[in-house]
């Protein structure tokens, strides 16, 4: 995914950006549309009441729209911080999260085209799967369930195969902003570290017995048989990681250090 000019636009702004800018927006969408070739996954980013979502943030794939709700954004910072995951409630978190959501939602809309790719089948078929338990289909047969679907959704979020991948790409992307424009803001850096982490190790154990995310979401929807069907090979220690695959504990701890710029 191609973000350089994107980029190129937040730094530009100095950390003055006003993140709720429409103008901000149209050149954020023009770029990123133009630069991944993505004009038929995606019209617009606007701004909206997402209340009966639920969420701050969405993509809504049928209609080609990236949808921010600035009240909810400003609830889910204030929920962080109550939470004690982040330690300030000012501007500078209030862009940090802006930045994410949207980097978010736009990792969504180019998860599209991968899935339409005769390359990388094996990421296509698991997105796929994800979109399909979303869409209702919660173990990938039999008759449609919406309500059940959108419960298990819920409770399961970070899991879902794009959903980390979104999350991760999101929070890559944010932390080199973050050290670019506030290189000196210690605090805010080690709240993105540890959220970035965190979102990392999602769904790894290494206990009595080894599971990585993508083996506990299809082992949730009752389909380990796919996953045992899965071949991991041809992919990357950084790839497996972002990914979710199984991963042994030296390799997977060595490539989270890497990414989170800790190594020894």
């Amino acid at each position: 995914m191609n973000l350089e000019r994107v980029r190129e636009l937040i730094l530009s702004c100095k950390g003055s950006l006003n993140i709720y800018d429409l103008e901000f927006l149209r050149s954020f969408c023009e770029y990123f549309v133009r630069d991944n070739a993505l004009s038929s996954f995606l019209n617009n980013i606007l701004f909206g009441d997402l209340n009966r979502y639920g969420s701050s943030s969405i993509y809504d794939r049928k209609k080609g729209v990236i949808v921010i709700d600035e009240k909810a954004i400003e609830s889910d910072i204030e929920l962080l911080y109550k939470s004690y995951y982040i330690s300030r409630c000012d501007e500078r978190y209030k862009f940090s999260i802006f930045i994410f959501k949207i980097i978010h939602e736009c990792t969504h809309v180019y998860q599209l085209p991968l899935m339409r790719s005769k390359k990388c089948q094996l990421l296509r078929d698991i997105f796929a799967h994800s979109l399909q338990v979303m869409d209702g289909y919660i173990n990938l047969r039999g008759k449609k369930n919406s309500i059940s679907s959108s419960m298990f959704y819920n409770a399961n979020h970070d899991l879902f195969p794009t959903e980390r991948h979104a999350n991760l790409v999101a929070y890559d992307f944010l932390l080199s902003i973050i050290q670019s424009l506030y290189p000196d803001d210690i605090e805010l850096i080690s709240d993105i570290l540890c959220l970035f982490d965190d979102s990392l190790c999602l769904g790894y154990h290494f206990d009595d017995e080894e599971i990585s995310p993508l083996e506990e979401f299809y082992r949730l929807i009752s389909r380990d048989d796919l996953f045992s069907s899965f071949s991991f090979q041809e992919y990357s220690d950084r790839e497996k990681l972002m990914y979710g695959m199984p991963m042994d504990y030296l390799v997977y701890n060595k490539e989270r250090m890497k990414i989170l710029q800790m190594e020894e």
